[in-house]
């Protein structure tokens, strides 16, 4: 089983790194919002609901 994991602000500086560490590993699925739709609250809102881990 593979954990989900959304990483709220990816794409700063912060989630870039931890986006890279985790990048390579096989037991875990990231969950990604697009860049053009990182304000949209609603579907941050379901990935952070499907996620089993957020990192906010």
């Amino acid at each position: 089983m593979t954990a989900k994991i959304f990483i709220d602000g990816e794409h700063g500086t912060t989630g870039l790194q931890i986006r890279t560490r985790m990048a390579d590993r096989r037991d875990v699925e990231l969950l990604s919002i697009p860049e053009a739709e990182r304000r949209n609250a609603a579907m941050r809102e379901d990935l952070l609901n499907s996620a089993d881990i957020a990192i906010l």
